[in-house]
């Protein structure tokens, strides 16, 4: 174990120099564009959260203002179904009418 324990010793000491040659002038930019970056993509998130927020509202209304009409078209076909039937209860007390529109079905 001691010899796995100084390889790895050994190849830590190796490998940390390579990775400090960058000098920290060039750190120091580029933690400045990580931080613009971040700055960035935060702000664009928080634009993209109000727009959904945004949407969800509008979706809600326009689901509010479907219900709605379908309601109505409900109501306007209830009310055109009873006055079918009303019109079928006139058909048959009106014989003759009635009678007139079998004929002329038969003659096209």
């Amino acid at each position: 174990m001691s010899l796995s324990f100084l390889t790895f010793v050994v190849n830590s000491e190796i490998i940390a120099p390579k990775r400090l040659k960058v000098k920290p002038s060039g750190l120091n930019n580029q933690a400045k564009r990580v931080d613009f970056e971040y700055k960035r993509l935060n702000d664009e998130a928080k634009r993209l959260k109000n727009q959904s927020e945004t949407l969800n509202d509008h979706s809600k209304e326009w689901n509010l203002s479907i219900k709605d009409s379908t309601t109505r078209q409900k109501d306007s076909t209830t009310n055109l179904k009873g006055s079918k039937t009303s019109l079928k209860g006139s058909n048959l007390r009106q014989k003759g009418w009635f009678s007139t529109i079998e004929t002329s079905n038969y003659i096209h």
